[in-house]
C-alpha cells in the first residue's frame, strides 16, 4: 500500500516478496538482468487479491526533465512517480481508485536496462500469459516498437519460455 511518512512516499511494490521503495542498486545479483549499472525501470504484473484480474506493463524508474544552470534549461533525468504508479489501463487505475490499492498486489517480475529491453520482456511475458484469450487478463492493446539491434545483446540473458 502507497503511504506517507513525514513526506516520504512508500511504495506498494514488491520484489521476491520484499518492499521495494528505492531505485534498487543491483549489482552483482545473480538473477538480474541489469549488471552491472543500476536499472532503467522493471516489468511487473498488477493483480486483484478478490478477483484475481491482472495486468502486465512496464514502468521506468526515471523520466527526461530539465534543471536551470546558470539561466540555462539543461536536460536530466528525474526520478519518475514509479512508487506510486498504478497503471495505464484506465480500467485497472478505476479498480483501485473504487478498492483502494492494498486489495491488488503489485509485483515486480524483472529489472530491465533500457526501455527496448522493457518493452521486449514485457511482451514476452503477455504472450506468455496469454492476454488476449485470458478472460482474467486487463490487457486491451500489446503495442510495441523495437529495432531488433537493441535486442540482440540481451536475448541470451531473458529465460521466457513462450
Amino acid at each position: 500500500m502507497t503511504t506517507k511518512l513525514k513526506n516520504k512516499v512508500i511504495s506498494h511494490w514488491i520484489y521476491k516478496k520484499r518492499c521495494l521503495d528505492t531505485i534498487p542498486s543491483i549489482k552483482g545479483a545473480p538473477d538480474s538482468l541489469c549488471e552491472p549499472k543500476p536499472p532503467y525501470g522493471f516489468v511487473y504484473r498488477i493483480t486483484s487479491k478478490a478477483t484475481k484480474q491482472y495486468y502486465i506493463g512496464q514502468k521506468g524508474f526515471t523520466k527526461a526533465g530539465f534543471i536551470q544552470v546558470k539561466g540555462k534549461k539543461k536536460k536530466c533525468r528525474k526520478e519518475s512517480d514509479w512508487k506510486t504508479y498504478t497503471s495505464s489501463s484506465k480500467t485497472l487505475i478505476a479498480m483501485i481508485e473504487d478498492q483502494g490499492d492494498s486489495k491488488f498486489i503489485f509485483e515486480i517480475l524483472y529489472f530491465v536496462r533500457s526501455k527496448s529491453e522493457a518493452s521486449y520482456v514485457e511482451l514476452q511475458e503477455q504472450l506468455k500469459a496469454e492476454v488476449f484469450h485470458d478472460p482474467l487478463s486487463l490487457n486491451g492493446i500489446i503495442n510495441i516498437r523495437i529495432h531488433r539491434s537493441h535486442v540482440r545483446d540481451f536475448k541470451d540473458r531473458i529465460e521466457i519460455n513462450c
